[in-house]
């Protein structure tokens, strides 16, 4: 009688064990399965990466072929009816889709203008900012933030900040006390939020950028191609009505048509002031591309200036 007991609490502990054993291999094996698919997912995802970055790059290089080929066609003026100013929308290519869009640069206002070479405030595009910062609801005193941000001094201009703020906050830096680079910088500057940056950012450059040793960057509008409420913002005269005949006339076809135009619709103060701020060209486009394979997506954003026929240079260059 004992020796069946202990038989058969030995086959009882031999059960246990075999089971044991048994789960363990099962989660071993799970667990084995679920790194290889892990990988095998990660390997995927990678793979994607590289051919929507592939495929987004491509999209950029159509652009640029794009704009040479307009360069070719009509080298006198740029306009929002022209082939390159159309989006691409998502199109297929290889194992996914590609899409692009081309902004001429031109269209928007140049913050890097707000400073003369002689470190000192340009009045027309400070005034023009303060402007646009109306129409969009804005506080004006944010320009004066932003021109600290670029001139030389440390002087501080009547809503502005310099070095001795930024060093004051939570996560000191200096203030930059030169040209912006990236309309992201606006980011960093007193004021300037999230909300107003989006607000803002689609009517600002910072383009072209100022060279050393070289004459003042001036702020100069392609109307062929500018916001209705830039377009507003050159000067407080321009009424919606103006804009509206300055928009319904577009496009203009060199500088003469579009002076001689303005002359019939804007009072002769008003004129004179924008005159030398006004062109319906532009030099310098940004260009935005998306490539998306499974889900994947990558974005280029790229800035090129079209010197000729033959040469767009890149001046920027982003990856997301």
């Amino acid at each position: 009688m004992n020796i069946r007991i202990i038989l058969r609490g030995e086959s009882g502990i031999a059960l246990i064990i075999t089971l044991l054993i048994l789960v363990l291999l099962v989660t071993i094996i799970m667990e084995f399965d679920f790194s290889t698919r892990r990988e095998m997912r990660s390997a995927g995802n990678f793979r994607d990466e590289m051919k929507a970055y592939y495929l987004a790059k491509s999209g950029v290089n159509a652009a640029r072929a794009t704009l040479k080929d307009d360069k070719q066609g009509s080298n006198k003026y740029d306009a929002l009816t022209e082939i390159w100013a159309s989006p691409i929308p998502p199109i297929p290519l290889g194992d996914g889709f590609v899409s692009a869009e081309i902004v001429d640069e031109a269209r928007k206002i140049n913050l890097n203008s707000l400073v003369k070479g002689n470190d000192s405030a340009d009045e027309f595009t400070r005034n023009q900012v303060r402007r646009l910062f109306e129409l969009l609801e804005i506080e004006l005193d944010l320009v004066d933030p932003i021109i600290d941000w670029i001139d030389k001094n440390n002087e501080e201009e009547p809503g502005g900040a310099e070095t001795s703020y930024y060093n004051g906050l939570d996560r000191p830096y200096n203030c930059k006390n030169s040209p912006m680079e990236t309309i992201s910088e606006l980011r960093l500057i007193k004021g300037i939020n999230a909300d107003i940056y989006k607000k803002v950012s689609r009517y600002l450059t910072v383009y072209p950028y100022p060279v050393k040793n070289k004459s003042d960057v001036i702020n100069i509008i392609n109307i062929n191609t500018a916001d209705p409420l830039v377009i507003k913002s050159l000067d407080p005269a321009i009424d919606a009505g103006e804009v509206e005949r300055i928009i319904q006339n577009r496009p203009y076809s060199d500088v003469t048509s579009l002076r001689t135009t303005l002359r019939g619709i804007l009072s002769s103060d008003a004129y004179n002031k924008i005159v030398g701020h006004i062109n319906v060209s532009g030099e310098i486009f940004q260009i935005s591309s998306e490539g998306n394979v499974n889900g994947i997506k990558k974005k280029i954003y790229s800035i090129v200036e079209r010197k000729s026929t033959k040469d767009l240079a890149v001046i920027y260059w982003r990856v997301e």
